[in-house]
């Protein structure tokens, strides 16, 4: 659904202020004529696609035992046929601190899910829902063979930015470079 979605989507912004084009009309001094036109349509469904996934995700773990007694990501990290670094999996498994960690992971994968669409509505605590996603999909990537469902996720996360924020990001990049 989300690659064919009509329209401009947020992603499309991204890579045009990070194309060719946008260099072009950067050095000729020309506006971009479609600068900060996201279609509302498509940019709302992918808003609610994620929060309906994570949602419904965590309403899922909620019915199960193993989130709730803080067990789920040891169960997950522990099957051989996902770990993409035995090793790695084996030394956090082993340990006190490794077992803690995927507790208190477990317990904050649950709560963010079930409160997703809250936290990302409310604009003071959607930034830190989105990088706490960000935290979950990195680990789910360090630790787990997955294909490429941690990088689709987060990719999306930019429903939840700015339109412009590829533009921002460059702009404040490059002051920083500048005074260094």
């Amino acid at each position: 659904a989300i690659m064919q979605m009509p329209g401009r989507s947020p992603a499309m912004t991204a890579m045009t202020a990070m194309s060719l084009d946008a260099l072009r009309r950067a050095r000729k001094k020309v506006e971009d004529p479609l600068q900060g036109v996201v279609p509302v349509l498509a940019h709302r469904l992918l808003q609610i696609q994620l929060v309906v996934i994570y949602v419904h995700s965590g309403w899922g773990k909620a019915q199960g035992s193993a989130w709730w007694d803080g067990s789920a990501l040891y169960d997950a990290v522990s099957v051989g046929g996902y770990q993409r670094w035995p090793w790695a999996s084996e030394f956090v498994l082993s340990s006190q601190f490794g077992q803690w960690v995927l507790s208190c992971g477990t317990w904050l994968t649950l709560f963010w899910e079930l409160g997703f669409g809250l936290l990302v509505l409310w604009r003071p605590t959607r930034i830190a829902a989105l990088f706490i996603g960000l935290g979950i999909h990195l680990g789910i990537f360090s630790t787990m063979m997955v294909g490429a469902f941690s990088a689709i996720m987060i990719w999306t996360y930019q429903a939840w930015l700015p339109p412009d924020w590829p533009r921002r990001l460059r702009d404040w990049w490059n002051e920083r470079n500048r005074h260094a």
